[in-house]
């Protein structure tokens, strides 16, 4: 039973976070200097909360390289012709909620 709730909890963060699978709003988010992973460069952007671009930068990358989950955060990949290339979303508990993005190469600016 306890194995089911993570496992529900990431099913729902999924589904929360594909539906807004456009660029984010101007105004809304904040944009920050791109990462480059294997080759390209991915636009960053808080879409929600406060987290400083450096923090953000920092897990998106470690997620899309080491493709484990960075302490305190809850991320995935994009697939299917969603716009982002990878997603994270501050755990529960852990400080002030957050969701950040690495867009694919020709979204979010």
């Amino acid at each position: 039973m306890l194995r089911a709730v993570p496992l529900a909890l990431a099913a729902a963060l999924l589904l929360a976070l594909s539906v807004s699978g456009t660029a984010p709003a101007a105004g809304y988010s904040k944009h920050c200097i791109p990462i480059r992973f294997a080759g390209t460069n991915y636009p960053v952007w808080v879409t929600q909360g406060a987290t400083s671009c450096k923090t953000a930068r920092r897990t998106l990358l470690s997620f899309m390289k080491t493709k484990k989950q960075p302490r305190n955060w809850v991320c995935f990949r994009g697939y299917a012709g969603v716009v982002f290339a990878a997603s994270c979303a501050r755990r529960p508990g852990t400080g002030k909620a957050a969701v950040l993005r690495a867009y694919n190469p020709g979204y979010g600016g």
